[in-house]
């Protein structure tokens, strides 16, 4: 958690922190007892026939996910 913390802290980007009980792919690792890190996606209306996520939050995502990438190297 401090990984993602410290890279979304340099991207500007205001951390929380959930412990929902909703379905992930995480949940098996979970189950499995691996520490998982779930990332919101923004998402619009997820699980629905209306589900959608912008490009500006598609483009967010990508570089969350290569800072943080490069962070553990």
């Amino acid at each position: 958690l401090l990984r993602i913390t410290s890279v979304y802290k340099k991207m500007g980007v205001k951390t929380s922190f959930d412990n929902p009980t909703g379905i992930s792919d995480a949940n098996p690792l979970m189950g499995a007892g691996i520490k998982t890190v779930n990332l919101a996606d923004g998402v619009e209306n997820p699980h629905t026939i209306n589900e959608k996520i912008s490009v500006k939050n598609l483009e967010r995502l990508t570089e969350t996910i290569s800072a943080f990438l490069s962070d553990i190297g």
